[in-house]
């Protein structure tokens, strides 16, 4: 095999290689409806700082006193970390507002557009 055609080869596998991750990833919508939005005022349980993404998991208690268990989806802990968050970001017991778009499928899940 002549040098030409290796390096198209090689060129090949390369773009295959770092191209298919790229495009493996999914968008928001087929999985929350980004038309809506939940305000959810919660408890921290934990927090997920891993890839592909990182989750918030938490207690909710409803007008009834019930109390509820959910997690909001978030960006990758490498983007997140690249915006300057920590795993300590979520203390567990912490109070927080979250502002997020519901899970079609499930209950009592969503996708954190914004948190206070």
């Amino acid at each position: 095999m002549t040098q030409p055609y290796r390096n198209a080869i090689l060129v090949s596998a390369l773009v295959g290689a770092f191209g298919a991750p790229a495009s493996a990833h999914h968008a928001a919508a087929p999985h929350f409806d980004v038309e809506k939005t939940v305000v959810l005022n919660v408890v921290v349980t934990e927090f997920r700082f891993v890839n592909p993404h990182a989750y918030v998991y938490f207690t909710v208690t409803g007008a009834d006193g019930a109390v509820t268990r959910g997690r909001c989806e978030l960006a990758s802990a490498t983007s997140l970390r690249r915006l300057g968050w920590t795993t300590d970001i979520f203390p567990i017991g912490q109070k927080i507002t979250i502002n997020g778009a519901p899970a079609r499928r499930e209950d009592n899940v969503c996708m954190l557009t914004s948190v206070v």
